[in-house]
């Protein structure tokens, strides 16, 4: 397997999925793994570890993201934790790492189309076929922004980076 592309919405409602260049759905986990209250980073070590293993190169597509002024401190302090214990167990590989915020790859991924969580879903419905039954309804938005985030990472990496 050549170039795949492991697109993450951290936090504790984002989800991961690992697509080829062809976005070709080959994995995806609807929820991140937590346990107790945080991230479980040895699931997603495990994860990451398979994916190495499986193809000739990983490149990992994880949304930079921050706290929102109406984020509560406690939810602000898990949110952050999560984001960086995801970033600790991408860093244990020698994966490329891509960081765009939301506003960077919402703006290449919904080009013709709203910003929002429902936005999200009809894209990622429409460009991968396969994710449909997991994408029935709003809720299922962290699914579609991580299916989004790794098509981001292929067009970046293609187009604009020149790998």
């Amino acid at each position: 397997m050549s170039n795949v592309y492991i697109g993450i919405d951290p936090g504790k409602s984002g989800a991961i999925a690992l697509i080829n260049e062809d976005r070709d759905v080959i994995e995806s986990f609807p929820k991140m793994p937590w346990e107790n209250g945080r991230l479980d980073a040895v699931t997603l070590y495990d994860f990451l570890k398979q994916c190495d293993k499986a193809c000739d190169r990983c490149i990992v597509v994880c949304e930079k993201v921050h706290s929102m002024p109406r984020d509560s401190s406690k939810s602000a302090f898990t949110f952050g934790g999560a984001f960086h214990a995801a970033l600790a167990c991408i860093d244990l590989f020698d994966f490329p790492l891509l960081l765009p915020s939301p506003q960077t790859w919402k703006k290449v991924m919904l080009k013709d189309r709203g910003r929002e969580k429902q936005d999200s879903v009809a894209a990622a419905r429409d460009m991968f076929p396969a994710l449909r039954p997991k994408l029935k309804a709003k809720s299922s938005h962290n699914l579609a922004e991580a299916a989004l985030i790794a098509a981001y990472g292929i067009h970046s990496w293609n187009n604009e980076d020149g790998h």
